[in-house]
């Protein structure tokens, strides 16, 4: 599922008043643990390396709007050891927001303490999905 992300917009742009009209879906708390040797997650008390698998960045218009896809993907391989000494832990919120009655479009933020660290669009369907334009027409509608 790729997300979508609006080009030269400020994170400092995603706040309360961004986020009218839309209703919280889920949240999941993650703990990521940066180290030399990569970034590493605990779920369901096992540990994981998380390796990212790259696929292409295409840009599209939309509205006279710069919007990057990445189709890029998370693939974790389990650990049978500890975390490597010196990491340093990142504890993020991943809080999935939708526009009621659209279930196939997600404007997703994350948090670490209440800082918005990552928002960005996912999308079943593809670019020109008419669900994905909704929601991003809700949140760029909230902008102004």
């Amino acid at each position: 599922m790729p997300s979508y992300y609006i080009d030269n917009l400020s994170l400092s742009s995603y706040n309360e008043s961004t986020l009218n009209g839309f209703i919280e879906a889920s949240t999941e708390r993650q703990s990521l643990f940066y180290t030399q040797h990569g970034i590493f997650t605990v779920k369901n008390g096992k540990l994981y390396k998380i390796n990212i698998n790259h696929k292409t960045v295409q840009h599209h218009k939309y509205k006279n709007i710069e919007i990057v896809s990445d189709d890029s993907s998370e693939e974790l391989t389990e650990i049978n050891s500890q975390i490597p000494n010196d990491y340093y832990v990142k504890r993020l919120d991943i809080v999935k927001y939708k526009v009621s009655g659209n279930n196939h479009a997600h404007l997703v933020i994350t948090y670490e303490k209440d800082l918005v660290t990552d928002a960005f669009f996912k999308n079943d369907n593809d670019f020109n999905c008419p669900m994905l334009h909704s929601t991003i027409d809700t949140f760029l509608s909230n902008l102004n």
